[in-house]
């Protein structure tokens, strides 16, 4: 919900049209105007939205509808499913051209995110890993072999560590270049 929130903020500082991206249940997860203006529309498009096309809603297709917005859906994908779908009000043929831009903007986003988690989450296990061989004095095989596993590691490698404290000298050597 956050990474949705914080791409609904940073697109619309440059789009002209208010947005809302929604999840695959039609819950809004982010949005640029009030979520009672968004709901009706939302859980309309839920369904349709799995068709992985564009829905256009002009003035004669929302006059029916009540709380429906004229503009544009469009689905958001994730490693080829649809997982949400992004909605701009506003004249169709005015928000169409901007859908797919912003579509691509949101599903990139997305994707960065995963694989700065992804990132942190492996260096994280490598550091576990680390600290797990170097405090214990003695340690369980499988549990080596699971580690190396998830790394990619062989762990019928011989290695050896080597271990450098450096003390505070980086510290010292930082404080020695600040003017005082």
């Amino acid at each position: 919900m956050q990474i949705a929130q914080k791409v609904v903020k940073a697109v619309s500082i440059i789009l002209p049209f208010d947005i809302s991206l929604s999840d695959e249940q039609g819950y809004i997860i982010g949005s640029s105007i009030p979520l009672t203006k968004w709901a009706h529309c939302m859980n309309h498009q839920k369904s349709e939205s799995r068709k992985n096309t564009f829905l256009l809603f002009d003035d004669e297709k929302i006059k029916t509808q009540p709380n429906v917005l004229p503009g544009v859906a469009a689905p958001l994908k994730f490693d080829s499913s649809t997982i949400g779908v992004l909605g701009i009000i506003g004249p169709p043929e005015k928000v169409e051209p901007y859908a797919q831009l912003v579509v691509k903007y949101v599903e990139m986003m997305w994707h960065e995110t995963f694989d700065r988690q992804i990132e942190e989450l492996e260096t994280k296990t490598l550091e576990t890993f680390a600290q797990y061989i170097l405090l214990n004095e003695t340690t369980n095989q499988v549990r080596v072999e699971q580690y190396c596993k998830m790394l990619a590691i062989s762990h019928h490698t011989k290695r050896f560590c080597i271990v450098v404290d450096i003390g505070d000298s980086l510290f010292s050597s930082i404080q020695n270049k600040i003017p005082r």
